[in-house]
């Protein structure tokens, strides 16, 4: 972790690969975790139980702009976003292949998103953030 946060330290963002190495540091978590553009949710499978992806806001051609999670445990699918944003179109859309309509509750799972804002001054955190979230929710 002090490799990410030194990354914070100097002012530079962290990759995708940075976020999952570090995630991947931990046995239960190790090879769970996939990077992708916001873009590219859409096309990817359900996740499987105890499975994540690092989302990046930007388009796959983009340098990156803000980390975001969704991960999978027992039949809930939950969003986080350290600036309390709600899941935006693609995340929906992901979720409404394999729900015929978008709710809360659909075919046994229960879909959550956090709101509370925890990075106030839309610093450059969010990688950090975000790993934060999937090694305490999926440890």
């Amino acid at each position: 972790k002090k490799a990410l946060i030194n990354t914070y330290k100097n002012n530079t963002a962290t990759t995708g690969n940075q976020l999952l190495n570090y995630l991947n540091t931990f046995k239960n978590i190790k090879n769970k975790g996939t990077v992708i553009s916001r873009e590219d949710i859409e096309n990817q499978t359900l996740l499987k139980d105890g499975h994540f992806f690092i989302i990046n806001l930007d388009d796959k051609h983009g340098p990156g702009t803000h980390w975001v999670a969704l991960i999978r445990k027992n039949n809930n699918l939950i969003y986080f976003d350290s600036y309390g944003i709600p899941a935006g179109k693609s995340v929906y859309k992901y979720i409404g292949k394999f729900n015929k309509n978008i709710n809360f509750f659909y075919n046994n799972y229960r879909f959550q998103e956090n709101i509370n804002n925890i990075e106030k001054n839309k610093n450059s955190i969010c990688g950090l953030f975000t790993v934060d979230f999937i090694e305490s929710y999926l440890r």
